[in-house]
């Protein structure tokens, strides 16, 4: 009497594995405009949105969880948000995760809740790039300084901007677009007067 084979079943990935699947299949298009920069960009929910059907597909959870803290600073004491980015597996223990942080910055005619979103939606986007090896080195914010001095001189300076710029800048900081704008300024030369002044 012959006995019917059963078919065998491909290996069992482990975690390391599903996660490298993951990262490897994952693509997130800069579907957002910044339009004083003049260049696209993805965002934290550009991410979120399209790890889901890989999740499913690899049986993992890969979500974000955010902490107030605060720093003082020259006797000011200033808070930022903490995105923590983690994925866990249904089937396994383990888990990996990444952190990023932003400063809670109000400005303008922006409110606080505002002010907590920009800096959560900001931070959860670096974490979750960090996490998932998503490369953002063509974005502004990849090549700002953030005022630091840079080590060596850069090879092409860049240009201070218009009245007319600065203008802009300022009304989009006071209608709550002061991420956009930050990153934005990456690509001119500010004086800490203009900044301040663009920034509030």
């Amino acid at each position: 009497m012959a006995v019917a084979k059963k078919e065998s079943t491909s290996k069992e990935l482990t975690f390391q594995e599903r996660l490298l699947a993951l990262k490897a299949e994952l693509h997130v298009p800069k579907d957002k405009y910044n339009s004083f920069g003049k260049y696209n960009f993805r965002s934290k929910e550009s991410i979120l949105l399209a790890i889901k059907p890989l999740c499913v597909k690899y049986k993992m959870n890969i979500y974000v969880t955010d902490t107030v803290k605060e720093y003082t600073l020259n006797g000011v004491v200033s808070s930022y948000v903490e995105s923590r980015a983690i994925a866990e597996c249904v089937q396994f223990e383990d888990k990996a995760e990444s952190t990023a942080q932003a400063g809670i910055e109000k400005a303008g005619g922006m409110a606080m809740p505002q002010a907590f979103g920009s800096a959560s939606s900001y931070a959860g986007k670096y974490a979750l790039g960090n996490l998932l090896g998503i490369d953002d080195t063509a974005d502004p914010d990849a090549t700002n300084t953030h005022q630091k001095t840079p080590s060596k001189p850069a090879a092409s300076a860049k240009p201070a901007p218009t009245a007319a710029q600065v203008k802009s800048m300022t009304d989009a900081v006071k209608a709550g677009r002061k991420e956009d704008v930050i990153a934005a300024l990456g690509k001119y030369t500010v004086t800490a007067a203009v900044r301040k002044q663009i920034l509030g």
